[in-house]
């Protein structure tokens, strides 16, 4: 492996993808230990992506003086679909425009499609939400956070309708062609470590992606293992990513953080 597996241990990792503000994260003083645990695995760097309105709250108390890190805030397509009405829907994107003024948030999302969810709320009906988060993105010039499943098409065509001042396609799912046009569009694309089973599309994604324009995350929380265990994994990836660009792991994992801060300006 490029760089040795030696270096990987200490490799800084810009995670721009979490969820501080899970109902599962309530326990006194759990955030307080998860951050330490993972400041001391080499984390140097944190988003935390929205969900909806009743989260807000707790995402601002996550913040802290001593934690670089920063908010997006969003309606996710999971909110919009369980949420009982388009009233419902209407008075959280209001709330939503409220929040872009809230303490610490540099980007508006998640927001995006979810073809898993059309049962719930129909894609064209998704699409319709979408587009209003886009321009909300565009009259405050934010970078969007786009969660995209089972409908790149449909989410490829609002995005050229009416292209964000930037952002990211978080959890990109391939296949790697698609990573050019979204690029195209002044996204990144963010890998996760579920990809290091998937080696072969791996090495295509990470070929077809831009300079400067690929990302990495945990999601966390997205299962029960620790923030650090999480954070683990990416390390994994990034010396992945290092060795089918021909890179020193140390020095990809640098770009890899400064491509992160620079796709929420935060020089």
């Amino acid at each position: 492996m490029t760089g040795g597996v030696d270096a990987a241990l200490t490799l800084p990792i810009f995670d721009h993808h979490v969820h501080l503000d899970d109902p599962s994260l309530t326990a006194p003083g759990q955030l307080a230990l998860q951050w330490r645990a993972a400041a001391a695995a080499g984390l140097c760097g944190a988003i935390t992506a929205g969900y909806g309105p009743e989260r807000d709250a707790d995402a601002i108390a996550a913040l802290a003086p001593d934690r670089p890190l920063w908010r997006a805030v969003g309606l996710h397509p999971w909110w919009l679909a369980a949420a009982a009405s388009d009233e419902a829907r209407h008075a959280g994107l209001q709330q939503l425009e409220r929040q872009l003024e809230g303490p610490g948030v540099v980007a508006l999302g998640e927001i995006g499609l979810d073809a898993l969810r059309k049962q719930a709320l129909p894609i064209v009906e998704q699409r319709r939400w979408m587009a209003r988060s886009l321009a909300m993105a565009r009259a405050h010039n934010l970078p969007v956070v786009l969660h995209v499943v089972r409908a790149i098409g449909h989410a490829l065509e609002e995005l050229r309708a009416c292209p964000p001042p930037g952002g990211v396609v978080h959890r990109f799912g391939g296949p790697a062609e698609l990573a050019p046009a979204l690029c195209a569009l002044g996204l990144s694309v963010s890998l996760d470590p579920s990809w290091l089973r998937r080696p072969d599309k791996l090495a295509a994604v990470v070929r077809a992606t831009p300079a400067g324009r690929l990302l990495v995350e945990t999601d966390w929380p997205l299962d029960d293992r620790p923030w650090a265990a999480a954070l683990h994994e990416v390390r994994e990836l990034v010396c992945a990513i290092a060795e089918l660009r021909g890179e020193p792991v140390a020095a990809m994992a640098a770009r890899l953080v400064e491509d992160a801060r620079a796709c929420y300006r935060l020089a």
